[in-house]
């Protein structure tokens, strides 16, 4: 199983996702891996944050309710820690609540199922939280650079002391 050393407290996970304090606390009582946030201290794994963003992504896009994952929540948490979340970009993740798996396909994989089974496609979802964590970064108020830092010729090849006409 891959892990990651990054751990993020709860606040940058609602942070990252976007989803507000009340949202969180509720999803903490339905979502049984949610429960380990302790101290405040840093315990969820860039996975967590991607288990978390695909029950963000289906309450949003189709109103269903993050306790309609409590029954499959540990197999969620287990398959987005289970390979590095940029590998899973180009998947889709098969849920079937119904036989309470879980798994990843192929965008052109076909497979039959007997149950009803919701597809998501996991790419919009990557991107969205590699934005959200990489903007993350600029929270401290210091500006992005425009361009890159550049050497001005002439500069380099100046000895310490001597002066230029």
């Amino acid at each position: 199983m891959w892990r990651t050393a990054i751990r993020y407290t709860s606040g940058q996970l609602k942070l990252a996702i976007g989803i507000p304090q009340q949202t969180y606390r509720h999803w903490k009582e339905v979502l049984p891996p949610l429960r380990r946030d302790g101290r405040g201290g840093p315990c969820f794994s860039v996975g967590d944050l991607l288990a978390v963003a695909v029950v963000h992504r289906l309450k949003v896009a189709c109103g269903i309710p993050a306790s309609a994952f409590t029954t499959v929540a540990d197999k969620l948490f287990e398959a987005c820690n289970s390979a590095h979340w940029l590998a899973l970009e180009n998947q889709r993740m098969i849920i079937e609540p119904a036989h309470r798996r879980i798994w990843f396909s192929q965008a052109d994989d076909t497979y039959a199922c007997d149950t009803p089974t919701l597809v998501v496609p996991l790419q919009p979802i990557v991107k969205d939280l590699r934005n959200a964590l990489l903007a993350g970064s600029q929270a401290d108020g210091q500006e992005v650079l425009r361009f890159p830092p550049t050497a001005l010729p002439g500069r380099a090849d100046r000895a310490p002391g001597r002066s230029q006409p």
